[in-house]
């Protein structure tokens, strides 16, 4: 099980597939943020019976209210999403869980339209580094062969398309300025995207060797992430609980004023409960049987003129 999916408390992210086709075109990104393999030639693709199986030990051992699905990069219009259709479904006709992508953007929007209606709850598209010269520099596989423009119009697309807040992309704090930062936070948050906002720490064997920001530096960015998000009315409950990133509801009490009893919302608490993961799992499915059904009523707009 340790080979399919990491999972650190509530967290939970299961790699079908540990390939990143950066690797082989001596692109990847310089810091590695992801569970991919980039030594073991035989390239293990795991079942989709594995990976059920999997799931179903981690959600009874556990109550882990979103299962993620990750892939890395593949040179395919789709983005990966054709790969990973069957295993979406499998773990939604099997458990009443909530599953989140975490992908790389595809080409064309339609494959984001049918990440949702496949059985996607949630979409990470990544971008890692708001800044343009840092991210050609530091992701150049990202940037040459998907490009900057193309996630921010996948994000703004998917926001359109899932429901309010469980659309989001990763920030690593301490790989940019952090005014730097507090600017991608501002651009995602307008188009209703949530940033999750990792902090950057070095490891052995990494090509990328910074020294990590200070407390004094890193704190006024998360009080802002959490400011810009309530100012904009965002749903930020999707991405609360993980565990191995700073979330905006944790952001919530560094900000004066808003930590005092240090008590959760009613919201916060209710889906962290057993009632409230049912009543998501069931909104979520009920509010994708309604788009998918009004998206099948549209004309075909996607067709190529």
């Amino acid at each position: 099980m340790s080979n399919i999916a990491v999972v650190r408390g509530s967290l939970t992210v299961i790699t079908p597939s540990p390939r990143c086709d950066f690797f082989d075109r001596k692109t990847e990104c310089r810091y590695c943020a992801g569970n991919f393999d980039t030594e073991n030639a035989s390239r293990v693709v795991y079942t989709v019976e594995e990976v059920v199986e999997t799931a179903g030990a981690v959600l009874d051992e556990r109550p882990s209210e979103i299962i993620y699905l990750s892939i890395g990069f593949s040179d395919g219009d789709d983005g990966g999403i054709g790969f990973l259709k069957p295993y979406i479904q499998a773990i939604k006709n099997h458990f009443n869980c909530l599953v989140a992508v975490e992908a790389l953007p595809p080409r064309d929007n339609r494959w984001i339209d049918e990440t949702y209606a496949v059985g996607a709850d949630s979409v990470l598209y990544n971008v890692e580094i708001f800044d343009k010269e840092l991210f050609e520099i530091i992701c150049p596989g990202r940037a040459a062969l998907i490009g900057r423009k193309r996630y921010f119009d996948a994000l703004s697309h998917a926001a359109k398309v899932f429901p309010g807040g469980t659309v989001a992309s990763h920030l690593i704090v301490g790989l940019e300025p952090p005014g730097s930062t507090r600017m991608g936070i501002d651009f995602l948050t307008d188009m209703g995207v949530v940033p999750v906002l990792p902090i950057y720490r070095p490891e052995p064997g990494k090509a990328l060797r910074i020294e990590p920001l200070d407390a004094e530096i890193i704190i006024p960015v998360y009080k802002h992430l959490y400011k810009a998000l309530t100012a904009k009315k965002i749903n930020f409950h999707w991405v609360r609980n993980l565990s191995m990133v700073t979330t905006p509801v944790e952001g919530r009490l560094l900000v004066e004023g808003e930590a005092s009893g240090v008590k959760r919302t009613f919201m916060e608490g209710f889906y962290s409960s057993a009632i409230g993961r049912k009543a998501a799992w069931g909104l979520s499915s009920i509010r994708r049987k309604l788009r998918v059904k009004e998206s099948h009523e549209k004309p075909d707009t996607h067709k190529r003129k």
